[in-house]
C-alpha cells in the first residue's frame, strides 16, 4: 500500500512540471513562448514592459546590439519584456519567440516550427 501511494505522489508532482520547448527551454527555469511587439536598437523601444534589461546590457557593453519588446503569456497574466536579440537575428514585429524573463542575462530565441 506504501509503494502505491508513493508511485500516485510522485506521478502527481511530475505531472505538474511545466513544458520544455524544443528540448532545452524550460518553463520551470523562466522560459516563455512570446511574440515581438517591437524591435529595434535600445533608444527606440518606447511602450512600457513589465521588465526592461535594456540598463543591464548596456552596462555589459551590449548597448549597439537589437533589442526587442515580447509580450508573452505566464499563468493567467499577460506581461511584456525588453529583452537582448541575438546578433545577426532578423526579427520582426510579429514573430514568435522564447523569452526567459527571469534571466535578463539570456538573449531571445527565434522559434523553430515543427511541422
Amino acid at each position: 500500500m506504501k509503494r502505491a501511494a508513493c508511485i500516485a505522489f510522485a506521478a502527481v508532482l511530475c505531472g505538474c512540471a511545466g513544458p520544455v520547448y524544443e528540448g532545452q527551454y524550460a518553463y520551470d527555469d523562466g522560459w516563455a513562448i512570446g511574440q515581438v511587439a517591437e524591435v529595434g536598437p535600445p533608444s527606440s523601444i518606447r511602450e512600457r514592459s513589465s521588465k526592461d534589461c535594456r540598463l543591464g546590457a548596456i552596462a555589459q557593453g551590449l548597448g549597439d546590439r537589437t533589442f526587442a519588446r515580447v509580450a508573452y503569456h505566464r499563468g493567467r497574466t499577460y506581461r511584456s519584456i525588453v529583452s537582448v536579440a541575438p546578433q545577426g537575428a532578423q526579427l520582426a514585429v510579429g514573430d514568435s519567440v522564447y523569452v526567459n524573463y527571469l534571466d535578463c542575462g539570456a538573449e531571445i530565441v527565434p522559434r523553430h516550427f515543427r511541422r
